[in-house]
């Protein structure tokens, strides 16, 4: 039998939350010290390098391919003379010269290499401008970088011509990051404070005074606020922020997190309209202040006292007003405010839409606390009265969920089975067949739920419903089916694909970033030569890379039913593509270091960022492994590892750092892989909380009960990621049981 997964995390590595810029060419940090972890490599492919193994164990392409640019120099200085300058040598001595800050070095290197790999000449001739950026001529990395279409060479392209000294050059470069169609927040905020600079330089202050402004009001950086302020300060007569333009400041402030600075930026817009002969009505001045409040979400209760405060000045947000206040008494845990705020909100605004998001909140919050006989009755209630109400779908879920806790079996069966035959995709719907089974269970109908289960276990082979149903199968004292079926016996025709040049070279040298991308550029030619099999030989060709944004990518043209039985001859390679293993001396050193498995780590990787290292999601999260900046601070310091926010796209610094914040998930939740995951994307407290109010609960039910809609698929998905590389390892015994008890 395989390990319960609720202690199987724990094993070590043999055994095995939301709403970038390109990457520096810097070294990270050796962010993933630990034990030597190079696992022997699976079906006869090379051991992955490991970033722990000592200097003279590790070859100097596998430490450029993990980021160890330290002892990839020191690999190459050991090198006969005449291999150190063979065009490849140089162009890896270039690449570290550049990562060790040792420009002159790199200049060296590249001498006339554009002309010996004409292959490469557009590489090299890119690694050149990073020296020219670094040590001059600096027009010509001016003209380099120019000459590109993303934002990020046209910052580099407005440095060099600083660095020249152009300031026409120079502005115009600045402009064209302020303006860019597709600019970030941040990239606009440094190009609008360059501008303002070289413009207040050689016109004068009143010149620089709209850039001044713009920054004085969006700016979060103190001293980039400081300086735009002196200018307006400046100015005959001072032409400081309006009161609407404070108003302004006092929303980038809160969305920033600093509620207490954007309290005061209000005030100040109050008593700057009131000097200007204007005036802030005392509705507008509430919502600005409650919605601050709300923002922060750790200050929820100030936030319903604001809100109520606006409901009571009156005006057409009233409803919304008093429906607010209610929602931020309910986020801050006091129901005994909540409750009556929402029937308030529904008996004086009876006919609006905050009547029917009241009702449903408020037979929320009895679900929230665990009263389930409150809450069926209040969902049977709030789906009488607003059969097509807004919230019509989660009162469906929290219904059939209250009846089931409330132990009206015949009912929720129903309810459950009426969930699963509308669920907007397979997997729900044998999550929901998974809780109907067990409502008929509870019912005293054993078979027919047994037989819902096997039907599940079956049809979802090694998906997180699948270890649901096979764990209580076996809780019934049943014998689950097998985890999938056979593997289809004989095998494919052997499929020789190889890198072409010079992507067979830039691989050899530790280059797996480049190569990953060129290969893209030549996929035509892959897939010609492999005819009908142009997926596989391209999935092939990505696997002799360490990388995996574009396999994963490739991997979604691989049919599922390649995954309806075991892994074997005719469909491994389909298997290996759809969850590679990339970045594996990485990973199986940081899931040494942190104490997990390996496979935890590829499971949230391929979930959370599809294998991109320089992804960022619309809540701020980075990288690999999707970490917050502020997330991935805190447990840098705990452990004491050296961080900057700019290294979050460095995959060793993400999974290091991604890997330590799981192990503490995994703490905080007695290794209980499932709860951690949660906490993963939900955060600890949140899983906690909800913890805290679930008596009578089990794993399964818990899930399900989630309030966040995110989370529960999250949870999974990554489950499920982890059965299936479990399989590909170690097949049954390397499928989770799920233990249902929670602790």
């Amino acid at each position: 039998m395989a390990p319960a997964l609720v202690l199987w995390a724990t094993s070590a590595v043999g055994c095995g939350q939301k709403d970038a810029p390109p990457r520096a060419t810097s070294a990270a940090p050796d962010a993933a010290a630990g034990a030597l972890a190079a696992d022997a490599a699976r079906d006869g492919a090379t051991s992955a390098p490991s970033v722990d193994a000592p200097v003279s164990a590790l070859a100097w392409s596998d430490a450029i391919r993990v980021g160890r640019f330290a002892d990839a120099a020191a690999g190459i200085a050991r090198l006969p003379a005449d291999e150190q300058q063979k065009p490849e040598v140089r162009l890896a001595r270039a690449r570290v010269s550049l990562a060790l800050d040792r420009p002159a070095e790199a200049a060296l290197a590249l001498e006339k290499l554009d002309d010996e790999l004409p292959l490469l000449r557009d590489l090299v001739v890119a690694m050149r401008a990073r020296v020219e950026l670094a040590v001059g001529p600096y027009d010509k990395a001016a003209e380099h970088f120019g000459g590109r279409r993303d934002v990020a060479s046209w910052i580099l392209a407005a440095e060099a011509w600083d660095r020249v000294g152009d300031n026409t050059k120079a502005r115009s470069a600045w402009d064209r990051v302020a303006n860019a169609p597709k600019r970030t927040r941040a990239e606009e905020e440094r190009g609008r404070l360059r501008r303002m600079q070289i413009t207040r330089l050689k016109d004068g202050d009143p010149a620089a005074v709209a850039d001044a402004r713009w920054l004085a009001t969006n700016a979060l950086d103190d001293a980039v606020f400081a300086e735009a302020a002196e200018v307006l300060e400046k100015q005959t007569p001072p032409k400081l922020l309006t009161g609407d333009e404070l108003l302004a400041r006092a929303r980038v402030l809160a969305e920033g997190g600093r509620t207490d600075e954007a309290l005061r930026a209000v005030e100040r817009a109050g008593a700057r309209l009131t000097a200007q002969g204007a005036h802030l009505p005392a509705i507008d001045l509430c919502h600005a202040k409650a919605e601050i409040y709300y923002k922060a979400r750790t200050r929820y209760p100030e936030a319903a006292l604001a809100y109520r405060q606006c409901a009571h000045l009156g005006g057409p947000r009233a409803a919304e007003d008093l429906f607010l206040s209610a929602r931020a008494f309910s986020r801050a845990d006091r129901d005994a405010d909540a409750q009556p705020a929402f029937q308030s909100v529904i008996q004086r605004h009876p006919k609006t839409v905050f009547a029917d998001q009241a009702e449903f909140h408020l037979a929320r919050t009895h679900a929230l606390a665990g009263r389930w006989k409150d809450a069926a009755v209040a969902f049977d209630e709030y789906v009488k009265r607003w059969p097509n109400g807004r919230e019509k779908r989660e009162a469906a879920r929290y219904r059939a969920l209250a009846h089931l806790m409330n132990q009206d079996h015949k009912k929720a069966r129903k309810l459950l089975e009426d969930l699963s035959g509308a669920a907007e995709d397979p997997l729900t719907a044998a999550r929901w067949t998974n809780l109907a089974a067990l409502a008929a269970l509870r019912d005293g109908d054993k078979l027919h739920a047994l037989a819902r289960w096997a039907e599940v276990a079956r049809t979802r082979p090694l998906s997180y419903p699948a270890l649901v149903a096979r764990a209580r199968i076996e809780e019934s004292g049943g014998a689950p089916p097998p985890a999938i079926d056979p593997a289809e016996a004989g095998s494919a025709a052997p499929l020789s694909v190889e890198l072409p040049p010079p992507i067979d070279m830039l691989h050899r040298i530790g280059f797996d970033g480049e190569a990953e991308a060129l290969l893209r550029e030549r996929e035509p030619v892959i897939v010609a030569k492999a005819e009908a099999r142009g997926t596989e030989a391209l999935c092939a060709a990505y696997a002799m890379l360490d990388r995996g944004k574009r396999r994963y990518q490739v991997s979604r043209q691989v049919p599922q039913r390649e995954l309806a039985t075991a892994p074997g001859g005719k469909n491994r390679s389909a298997w290996e593509c759809l969850f590679p293993r990339p970045y594996a001396g990485i990973v199986h050193a940081s899931a040494a270091r942190s104490r997990i498995d390996a496979d935890l780590v590829w499971s949230v990787m391929r979930q959370e960022s599809a294998f991109d290292p320089d992804v960022v999601s619309p809540a701020r999260a980075v990288g690999l492994m999707q970490l917050m900046p502020e997330t991935a601070r805190t447990t840098a310091k705990s452990v004491g590892l050296e961080h900057d926010d700019s290294l979050l796209t460095s995959p060793s610094q993400s999974i290091a750092l991604g890997s330590l914040y799981l192990r503490a998930m995994l703490d905080a939740f007695h290794d209980n892989v499932v709860l951690a995951v949660a906490a993963y994307n939900a955060g600890p407290e949140a899983i906690q909380r909800w913890l805290g109010r679930a008596k009578g609960q089990t794993l399964d039910v818990f899930v399900e009960a989630i309030p966040f809609v995110e989370t529960r698929g999250y949870v999974a998905k990554v489950v499920g990621n982890l059965a299936r590389y479990g399989y590909m390892d170690r097949g049954e015994a390397g499928v989770p049981v799920l233990g249902l008890e929670l602790k």
